[in-house]
């Protein structure tokens, strides 16, 4: 089972703790958390992505799009 979590950096602690526990009680679970900063938890793996090219408001609206 995946279980996605974002924005983590606004309750990093309350993530970390939460997934800690969940982890331990579904040892096959897996979490995809999207944040700043690393949650710090055993067999974590890290990802950088570069900020979108693309920012809200600039893409078209549904009536633009052909």
């Amino acid at each position: 089972m995946l279980l996605v979590l974002d924005t983590c950096e606004r309750l990093i602690h309350a993530v970390r703790n939460l997934a800690s526990f969940l982890l331990a009680a579904a040892p096959r679970l897996q979490i995809l958390a999207t944040g700043r900063d690393p949650l710090g938890l055993d067999g974590e793996h890290l990802a950088h992505v570069e900020q979108p090219l693309v920012w809200e408001g600039q893409l078209p609206g549904p009536s633009r799009i052909t």
